[in-house]
């Protein structure tokens, strides 16, 4: 396995295929072709995603981003929350739930209003 980078399930990936920075998040957001973000409800993360306006699915980690994630479901109406099991796990299905569901229903038209609007109020438009 030398010089390849490897995790059980997947297949080995060339250590020179490996990202090794980050990427310009607010710009990949502002991209046309984005139409929601899954995100861990970082606060950087959040700040980016409301000012981009892409509606996003929250699905936080640890620590402050089960708060952030109550913000942006509750109280700003930006996300969808991701469901977790028992166990804290998420399935693949609930993933792709989601991500559905914020693309094709109702509630994901009123997220990607919401989302609109917080963009244009930091844009100095006026507050949802």
């Amino acid at each position: 396995m030398n010089g390849l980078v490897y995790s059980p399930g997947m297949s080995p990936i060339p250590s020179s295929d490996m990202p090794t920075g980050w990427a310009p998040q607010v710009k990949v957001l502002s991209h046309d072709s984005v139409g929601e973000f899954v995100t861990h409800c970082g606060w950087n993360s959040v700040l980016e995603g409301v000012r981009t306006g892409v509606p996003m699915v929250a699905w936080p980690q640890y620590a402050e981003q089960r708060l952030n994630k109550i913000m942006m479901v509750e109280e700003m109406k930006v996300a969808l929350p991701m469901d977790e099991s028992e166990s804290g796990k998420v399935a693949a299905v609930e993933v792709a739930k989601r991500v559905r569901q914020l693309m094709e229903s109702e509630e994901g038209k009123v997220v990607r209003e919401m989302q609109q609007a917080w963009a244009k109020l930091l844009r100095g438009g006026r507050p949802p």
